[in-house]
C-alpha cells in the first residue's frame, strides 16, 4: 500500500511536471567520481554519481539522481540506477520528501521508496531517510548523514559523519562512518570518509574516496541509490 502511494504520488508530480515544463527551474546540482574499497577484498568499487535539483514553485520541487557503477575484475559488468524526489521546503530550514529509486544489478532489479527530511542552518546539514528495498525479498533501512563546514559559505574544510541500517532476511548489517571534505570556490571538492560495518558475516573496513562538482545550490537531499547508501559494497 505504501510502496504504491508513493510510487503513484512520485508518478503525478512527473505528468504535472511535464505539463509545466516552462515553469522548471534548475537550482542546483552535483556530479561525482567515487572509489570505495574493503578492507582484504580486491574488489573495489568505481562509481559515477550525478543528481539535478529542480523548482517548480517556491517550495514544491522535484530532484534527479542517476548513478553508474562497477567492480574491479575481468568481465564484471556495469551496473546503473536512477531515482526521483519529490520535494517539499518547509521554511526557513526544513525539507521534507518522498523517493523512490530503480536498479538494475545486471539482471536482476530492485526498488526502493520512503520518505526523507534534510535540515540546513549555517555550517550545520544533517539527512535523514527511511525506506524499503523490494528485491527477492524486501529490506528495510534507514540512514542518518551530516557536515558540519568551518566556512558558513560550504568552501573549506568540512568534517562528516553518518549512519546506516540495513534490515534483510539474512541478518541486519549497521555502518558508521567518519570523514573530511574540502571545497573549492568554484564548487570542486573533494573527500574521504571511514566506515564500520557490521553485517551477518562478521566486520568490514571501508575507505571512501570521492571528487566532484557542485553547482548552484546544491541538491535538496543525498541521493538513495546503492553507491551513496552502501559505498563500498
Amino acid at each position: 500500500m505504501l510502496k504504491h502511494f508513493l510510487t503513484s504520488t512520485l508518478a503525478t508530480g512527473l505528468i504535472v511536471t511535464a505539463s509545466m515544463a516552462q515553469a522548471f527551474e534548475v537550482t542546483g546540482g552535483d556530479l561525482a567520481f567515487s572509489y570505495g574499497t574493503e578492507q582484504g577484498d580486491p574488489s573495489g568499487q568505481y562509481s559515477v554519481l550525478g543528481s539535478v535539483d529542480t523548482a517548480i514553485t517556491d517550495r514544491f520541487g522535484l530532484q534527479f539522481d542517476g548513478a553508474v557503477w562497477t567492480y574491479s575484475g575481468a568481465g564484471v559488468p556495469t551496473l546503473w540506477g536512477v531515482g526521483l524526489h519529490a520535494t517539499y521546503a518547509m521554511y526557513p530550514n526544513w525539507d521534507i520528501g518522498l523517493f523512490v529509486t530503480h536498479e538494475d544489478w545486471a539482471g536482476p532489479t530492485q526498488t526502493g521508496y520512503g520518505a526523507e527530511v534534510a535540515y540546513h542552518e549555517g555550517p550545520l546539514s544533517v539527512d535523514a531517510a527511511i525506506g524499503q528495498i523490494d528485491e527477492t525479498s524486501s529490506a528495510q533501512f534507514a540512514t542518518l548523514s551530516g557536515e558540519y563546514a568551518f566556512a558558513e559559505t560550504g568552501r573549506g574544510y568540512s568534517v562528516t559523519a553518518g549512519a546506516f541500517y540495513l534490515d534483510q532476511v539474512v541478518g541486519t548489517m549497521t555502518r558508521l562512518s567518519i570523514g573530511a571534505r574540502y571545497g573549492f570556490d568554484n564548487g570542486a571538492y573533494g573527500e574521504i570518509a571511514y566506515i564500520h560495518e557490521d553485517n551477518p558475516f562478521g566486520t568490514d573496513e571501508v575507505l571512501t574516496v570521492n571528487f566532484g562538482i557542485e553547482f548552484g545550490a546544491g541538491t535538496t537531499f543525498n541521493s538513495r541509490l546503492s553507491p551513496v547508501l552502501i559505498p563500498g559494497n
